[in-house]
């Protein structure tokens, strides 16, 4: 069974899963594991599951267990890692693409209608001043 560190919390019914599929030591704290600590419970892990917050730069990735293969970094890009010092290791790089399309999609749409939604306000405000200054509504 491959070993796995997993830096922060993920979903209880996620964590049982990680659970079932691999040997994983889970960040129980949800705290971000400073470089001491990831570097110590990583020790003869096969891969990383990071789950934001720790940064993975030239420094930490050189001090990695030489049993770390795979860094998963669980989101949309991966600019806390590293790329080029873990390609020089050895450690392949991933991360979850697109996987806030369609979420991201629905947020600008909701915000458009909120923009709309003010300017149809002000406009309203607009033609309803009167000469005195007060609004009738």
């Amino acid at each position: 069974m491959k070993k796995i560190l997993v830096t922060r919390n993920l979903l209880p019914e996620n964590e049982k899963r990680i659970l079932n599929l691999f040997d994983a030591t889970l960040n129980k704290e949800d705290k971000v594991l400073s470089t001491e600590e990831v570097i110590s419970l990583s020790k003869d892990c096969d891969g990383i599951l990071c789950v934001g917050g720790n940064k993975f730069d030239k420094e930490i990735i050189s001090k990695l267990s030489s049993s770390v293969k795979i860094i998963a970094n669980y989101a949309v890009g991966y600019n806390n890692v590293d790329v080029d010092a873990a390609e020089e290791r050895g450690i392949a790089v991933t991360n979850t693409p697109e996987v806030l399309t369609d979420a991201t999609q629905i947020y600008l749409f909701c915000f458009c209608l909120e923009l709309l939604e003010e300017r149809m306000k002000e406009e309203s405000t607009r033609k309803h001043k009167v000469g005195t200054g007060l609004l009738i509504f």
